[in-house]
């Protein structure tokens, strides 16, 4: 689930729940406090079974069908025989039940799987927080009118889901300490569109604490863990929409040394980085020899970036097991790739060792891991707001050469983490497309190598 802070998007639910390595508001309606939920109101009240009704108190109740006053005072709520079955009080089996928000947020966010409808609501301003979350696939949202049954959902592969429904608690910059997966009640959308706003409501959802398999993407209930009971959620929230992002271009047909700029659609400069071995590796060397050159930036603690590239060594891996730059071009024509180690796994800067160990460790050609994280720290402009800056050490080079598109709230927080991807135009090393961009990172690549 993504933590937004204020107006800052900084993770995504199944991307947090599946380890993601990130470092990383509004208004409305809500009523949390139980009181409209089954086992507060008169249970037995619409009782059309046609059978006799025990009602507390008094004697059998000759029932043809008729609305019976039931006071509920000695039968446990859905045991009356009488009756339409309920289901038990809300808080029966729960650890926590209820909600109360201090403030509620809606974006749309362009990722690199595609463009996703996020609402949330969070307990306090500021971390420390718990928070509610709901994160859909735009490209299958449900229809406006339609409501979705949450039964089961715990158990689910978090991996491109289409609808995550979660709580979670202790949230703050690093993540949140417990995540818990509607695993029954409904969700209804009043109203629902990428452009407009979420109008819905979640009615006797039951929220489960997971676990998650870091290879499969799925989730699972965890035995004994935590539950979470919200009786009825309002929502009417408008999305916040992405700012207008700068951009560069056109292109010039062929590399430039220098570049034309560091935004999308400029010709990259010739960024030059050490290999593991220490040899200076220049972009522009393979200029025209590719039609998409792929960055692919990682850190030594970021076991999302692990999970990443074991998926690539198995698709691209030669006969020898390593995975080189030869053998990526030999499984899909047209393809380069740097993979390019930002931080060691204590966050610093990445020693030849520590490059040619983890090269080592993932099945990497030594020669193809490159290392960046500049002595000095380097000021990378913000693209929202304009005129601010952030300074960093990892991936310094490549982001001066190569503006991530990076943004921040109004307290200053800033998206950013890996794995960073960034893909070039092998022919002229033009900047195409990077994570922050938005959009699909394999389609991006479809196009360039067709």
């Amino acid at each position: 689930m993504r933590i937004h802070w204020g107006t800052l998007l900084v993770m995504g639910t199944a991307a947090l729940l599946l380890n993601a390595c990130d470092s990383g508001g509004g208004s409305g309606s809500s009523d949390s406090d139980g009181a409209t939920t089954v086992g507060d109101t008169v249970v037995g009240s619409q009782d059309g079974g046609g059978t006799v009704a025990q009602d507390g108190g008094v004697g059998p109740v000759d029932d043809a069908g008729t609305v019976v006053a039931d006071a509920g005072s000695v039968l446990p709520p859905g045991s009356d025989a009488g009756s339409t079955p309920v289901d038990p009080p809300m808080n029966a089996d729960c650890d926590q039940s209820g909600f109360t928000a201090a403030q509620e947020i809606a974006v749309i966010d362009q990722g690199t799987s595609g463009t996703y409808m996020i609402y949330q609501a969070h307990t306090s301003a500021q971390p420390p927080l718990d928070l509610i979350s709901i994160e859909i696939n735009a490209a299958a949202a449900p229809a406006s009118g339609s409501t979705v049954d949450l039964t089961g959902r715990a158990n689910m592969s978090l991996a491109g889901a289409d609808l995550v429904v979660a709580i979670a608690s202790g949230c703050g910059q690093q993540g949140c300490a417990s995540w818990l997966l509607a695993d029954g009640g409904s969700i209804t959308f009043t109203e629902l569109s990428q452009t407009g706003s979420i109008v819905a409501t979640l009615t006797n959802v039951i929220f489960r604490q997971v676990t998650v398999d870091q290879n499969t993407g799925m989730a699972s209930v965890t035995p004994n863990g935590a539950t979470w009971c919200l009786p009825e959620w309002n929502i009417n929230s408008a999305y916040e929409q992405p700012p207008e992002l700068p951009k560069g271009g056109p292109a010039e047909a062929t590399c430039v040394a220098d570049g034309t700029g560091s935004y999308q659609y400029d010709n990259v400069q010739n960024i030059q980085l050490q290999n593991c071995y220490g040899d200076t590796v220049s972009l522009h060397d393979t200029c025209g020899q590719s039609k998409a050159h792929w960055i692919l930036g990682t850190a030594g603690w970021c076991t999302a970036c692990d999970q990443l590239i074991a998926s690539l060594k198995q698709q691209f891996q030669g006969n020898d097991g390593i995975m080189t730059r030869a053998s990526i071009a030999a499984g899909q024509p047209g393809l380069d790739m740097w993979i390019v180690v930002g931080e060691n796994k204590q966050g610093g800067m990445p020693t030849s060792q520590f490059c040619q160990g983890y090269a080592e460790e993932k099945g990497l050609d030594p020669s193809m891991v490159l290392i960046d994280h500049p002595q000095q720290a380097v000021d990378i402009p913000l693209v929202d707001p304009e005129g601010y800056a952030v300074s960093i050490n990892g991936l310094g080079t490549v982001w001066s050469a190569m503006n991530p598109y990076l943004v921040a709230d109004g307290s200053g927080a800033v998206q950013m983490g890996y794995p960073w991807n960034a893909i070039l135009r092998g022919s002229n090393m033009e900047y195409v497309w990077s994570d922050y961009l938005g959009g699909d990172l394999n389609q991006v690549l479809g196009e360039l190598l067709q």
